[in-house]
């Protein structure tokens, strides 16, 4: 992957992993499906307050997960290919990127929150690959 012509740095974001699949591409209003609930005073003293939500009247428990040391996530977006030089950059596909995040709240409706959800799996690979490059 190759970095070219930033146009302006990226704007972090928060990044969501719910378990279902919506069969649409494009702008929608997520906040009046999706709605997360705010900790109790009680459960703001905890080390992790629990993470509640609820999605088209499905309740939801989260977990945030951080991204290894070193990786950084992007959300992407097709893009066109800058000017090098004066000329157009040749490439098969060009993405740009519209921002950056540290980690995902991964949501679980069906099983416990934990290390068996894909990001968790994919993660450990991560860290796997790095400690045997080392």
């Amino acid at each position: 992957m190759s970095v070219v012509g930033v146009k302006q740095p990226p704007r972090p974001t928060e990044v969501h992993s719910i378990p279902c699949s919506i069969d649409h591409d494009g702008p929608a209003n997520v906040n009046s499906f999706f709605l997360v609930e705010d900790a109790t005073p009680e459960e703001m003293t905890l080390s992790e307050a629990p993470l509640r939500a609820h999605f088209r009247g499905r309740f939801l428990e989260g977990e945030f997960v951080r991204l290894p040391e070193g990786c950084e996530g992007v959300c992407t977006s097709p893009g066109c290919a800058p000017m090098v030089d004066g000329q157009p950059l040749v490439v098969d596909r060009f993405h740009e990127v519209r921002s950056t995040f540290e980690g995902a709240t991964v949501w679980q409706h069906d099983r416990q929150k934990g290390t068996d959800d894909p990001l968790h799996r994919a993660l450990a690979w991560v860290e796997l690959a790095a400690a045997i490059h080392d």
